[in-house]
């Protein structure tokens, strides 16, 4: 154990809200050194028995800051163990199997289980500071649920950016990459995605946007529901379900094509998203990905709610195992394709 008062300082003030950027770079390049595990696992274990979060940091930037010391090196969480809230009265739970703008959280990794959170902790670059009435948040965890509840899955090397309460009359992200987009209705507010100079405007629908890394060449394609895009400049009219539109900026190249939409996001089949779901619920999808049928010994665990992301087609017994760690559950999975769920479940939670 390396006791040093200025790693100590930097993860003061960082769990505060109160480190700049350069004391993040900082605290990040020390993390990485693998010279403060036991610090790191003993000051984890100590906010998450505590539950106590800084004045002035909320909760959700909390849970995020946590996230981010937890992804700063591959090695972190393996030195974590999975816990088990003490709060009798918990009765949502958020597991964390995720992927990170940093790395892939191994199995065994970590998981937050906290009442009313619904998405896994979000990595966040840059500095950590108090919530201000418009900050923005900037986000590569693959699965995020936005203020307004429509989600967003990001693939690979791809990141959104928003503000975090939607304050105005219009609600905005920015995206670099590719993102898949399940967007709430909110009547009179539009939901725009900015890609470069391109705008797609939406009231209520699901679609796909993917952009080149330098953000001159996006393309659009809509799963369901309609879209307007437009740049600065020009109105390239409206989209429908199965209808795509690319744009190259650099040649003014406009595209518009008939596609099945199914597999221009066949991308995201990869992923299993439990996004507050039961038990029961979570049964039929995991049931559904791995093509074996899930029962219930107990009844009672078809209540248990769950929130949580897989990523990369991850084993399905590795899936099993971190959901029923959560649940109070365990499983049995037999020859025939057939899955047995047991144990307490979530009754007394």
């Amino acid at each position: 154990m390396t006791n040093d008062p200025g790693f100590n300082e930097l993860m003061d003030k960082y769990l505060a809200g109160k480190a700049s950027e350069a004391e993040w770079n900082e605290l990040r390049g020390l993390i990485s050194k693998g010279n403060f595990d036991e610090e790191i696992k003993n000051r984890i274990d100590a906010e998450w028995d505590s539950g106590i979060i800084e004045p002035g940091v909320s909760f959700e930037r909390y849970h995020e800051m946590i996230g981010n010391i937890m992804s700063a090196e591959s090695h972190i969480a393996s030195i974590i163990p999975l816990k088990r809230s003490r709060r009798r009265s918990v009765r949502r739970l958020a597991l964390a199997a995720v992927v990170t703008g940093l790395l892939v959280l191994p199995f065994a990794g970590w998981w937050w289980w906290h009442a009313g959170v619904k998405q896994p902790p979000v990595a966040i670059t840059g500095p950590a500071a108090a919530p201000a009435a418009e900050e923005v948040v900037e986000v590569q965890t693959k699965f995020v649920r936005l203020p307004d509840g429509s989600t967003v899955l990001l693939a690979d090397n791809s990141r959104l950016e928003y503000n975090r309460d939607f304050k105005g009359n219009k609600r905005e992200v920015r995206l670099w990459g590719e993102g898949y987009f399940d967007i709430k209705e909110v009547p009179d507010k539009p939901f725009i995605v900015k890609t470069g100079k391109l705008s797609t405007q939406v009231l209520g629908t699901a679609f796909n946007v993917k952009a080149s890394a330098d953000q001159q060449r996006v393309v659009v394609t809509v799963t369901r529901g309609k879209v307007k895009v437009n740049d600065e400049k020009n109105s390239y009219g409206i989209l429908v379900a199965d209808q795509q539109l690319s744009v190259n900026m650099l040649t003014s190249t406009v595209i518009r094509a008939e596609v099945k939409s199914i597999e221009v996001v066949k991308w995201k089949d990869e992923f299993l998203v439990l996004d507050d779901v039961s038990m029961e619920e979570a049964a039929v999808m995991i049931g559904d990905k791995y093509h074996v049928k899930i029962l219930f010994a107990n009844e009672s665990l078809k209540n248990c709610r769950i929130a949580g992301t897989f990523f990369h087609n991850q084993p399905l017994e590795k899936v099993l195992t971190i959901i029923c760690s959560v649940a109070n559950a365990g499983y049995t999975i037999y020859p025939n394709d057939k899955v047995v769920l047991n144990g307490e479940g979530c009754a007394n939670q």
